[in-house]
């Protein structure tokens, strides 16, 4: 699901290394982690780690672009453990007003921040993610022909607050019945209230979704988001998953995500 971003400062990427050492090259990219990270702390998210998936991909956002060195390695720590250093890239860059996107093949708890390493293997830097927590969960995504599909949906952001639209069609007459998955870690804290105004009628399903946190609620967060699953299940008890999105959820309009 798309959102705004005001990310959007962009770092400098022309460096005359000519008459610049290594460790002072090294200080330039060190001095540049305050800017890239700002706030990042104050954010935290909680996702779906999908068992029956073959990698969990993860939108890091920063803010700034990077890319003075190639980052060929990243390692994801909590707090100052090493939690996992198997980790796909999408990027060698920090990108698109500060995007980086990686992948995880093997689920991982939680963490709060990222070791970036250039092709010498030597440490770019480390920089604050926010915290984001994983839940384990196992839902197939492949649907049967008559199954539920997602044909379009629309989303409105505000302070606080975020709604989705969804049109989901299925061909077929065969019966099913759906329901929405949360992470446990936002939903056993009760900030989180839901309206969920669905109907269906024959095929069609018209899917309508708000979820809104009061904004003194959010406590020392600027943001908060989470992973929101669709699930439809058939008569037999057999379950599928219907759509997923990341829902953000900041005390401003703008959404940094």
């Amino acid at each position: 699901m798309s959102s705004c971003s005001s990310k959007n400062d962009t770092i400098p990427t022309k460096v005359d290394s000519s008459n610049i050492s290594q460790s002072q090259l090294d200080k330039n990219d060190a001095d540049l982690v305050p800017k890239l990270e700002r706030n990042n702390k104050n954010q935290v998210s909680y996702l779906f780690f999908n068992e029956a998936d073959v990698t969990k991909t993860i939108f890091l956002s920063f803010y700034a672009n990077y890319d003075r060195r190639t980052i060929a390695k990243v390692e994801l720590l909590q707090d100052n453990k090493t939690v996992v250093s198997n980790v796909k890239l999408h990027d060698k860059k920090i990108t698109n007003n500060g995007k980086f996107t990686i992948s995880l093949s093997k689920y991982i708890p939680q963490f709060n921040k990222i070791k970036f390493f250039d092709e010498n293997d030597a440490l770019i830097f480390t920089l604050q993610t926010g915290q984001y927590f994983l839940e384990k969960i196992n839902i197939n995504n492949k649907n049967n022909e008559d199954s539920w599909f997602l044909d379009s949906y629309y989303t409105l952001e505000d302070a606080g607050r975020f709604k989705i639209n969804a049109k989901i069609k299925k061909k077929g007459q065969n019966k099913y019945s759906y329901k929405i998955l949360l992470p446990k870690k936002i939903k056993d804290q009760n900030i989180l209230k839901q309206e969920d105004k669905s109907s269906i009628k024959d095929n069609n399903f018209s899917f309508n979704y708000e979820s809104q946190i009061d904004l003194k609620q959010f406590g020392n967060y600027e943001s908060i988001s989470y992973d929101m699953s669709v699930i439809q299940s058939d008569i037999y008890g057999g379950q599928s998953l219907i759509m997923s999105v990341n829902i953000p959820l900041s005390k401003t309009n703008i959404i940094n995500n």
